[in-house]
């Protein structure tokens, strides 16, 4: 509509375009704008930058979303062994108020640091070949924990054949994937009790720091109750 009028675009009418790509998560259309600024000889100055790299952001969690509703990874509840204990149970703790509410898959989990829980949840329990499933890994994030065992490989790091040996060969894991994993398991009800996956969660975020503490504890309580005697 510029071009039609006669009047020709600059940096801040650029910089106010690529803001309305971040609402509606449009990283082509901001990758053509970016492209349109440099044929016009136009510096890209520090709102360029950031407002682009919002857009970007914001078009990656579209496009994660959006793997994640067509997800062709088969999410079917087996039986576990019951009687089987945990040889090693790992904890994690970390207090925040906000809990699962504070979880967001935008800028890479980065949200009140779900990027370091969901790594150490992976380093927990991965290995080469298959996930022993006597090894279990838990994360108590303020008033919300998620428990998992190693039968979760069926969801991150699948069997996709055998090697020359007869070894079962599986899928590389990545911790985007197992990020998806869990994400999926808690946002999907009816997936929500995936193999090696447990959530249990508040209905709503802690009120104080003090109160997701007590919660925290409580949650942790139920673990050890539930635990074998001796283990």
């Amino acid at each position: 509509s510029m071009a039609r009028r006669g009047l020709l675009p600059n940096v801040i009418s650029y910089n106010a375009a690529i803001s309305a790509c971040e609402q509606s998560a449009s990283w082509e259309c901001t990758l053509l704008l970016l492209c349109e600024m440099q044929d016009r000889s136009l510096k890209l100055d520090s709102v360029t930058y950031i407002t682009a790299q919002h857009a970007f952001e914001a078009g990656e969690t579209r496009i994660r979303r959006s793997r994640l509703s067509i997800a062709s990874l088969p999410l079917r509840a087996e039986l576990a062994n019951p009687n089987l204990q945990p040889r090693v149970h790992f904890c994690i703790f970390q207090g925040d108020e906000q809990g699962l509410h504070g979880w967001s898959l935008e800028m890479g989990s980065l949200l009140n640091r779900w990027d370091v829980i969901v790594d150490a949840l992976l380093k927990c329990l991965m290995m080469d070949g298959e996930w022993p499933r006597d090894v279990h890994a838990s994360a108590f994030v303020g008033a919300d924990a998620v428990h998992l065992t190693g039968a979760v490989q069926s969801q991150v790091m699948p069997a996709i054949g055998h090697k020359k040996d007869g070894r079962v060969q599986y899928q590389p894991a990545t911790l985007k994937a197992f990020e998806e994993t869990l994400w999926m398991s808690k946002e999907c009800a009816s997936r929500s009790e995936m193999l090696g996956v447990r959530w249990c969660c508040a209905s709503q975020a802690s009120s104080s720091r003090q109160a997701a503490r007590a919660a925290q504890l409580e949650n942790l309580d139920a673990l050890l109750v539930a635990a074998a005697p001796g283990s």
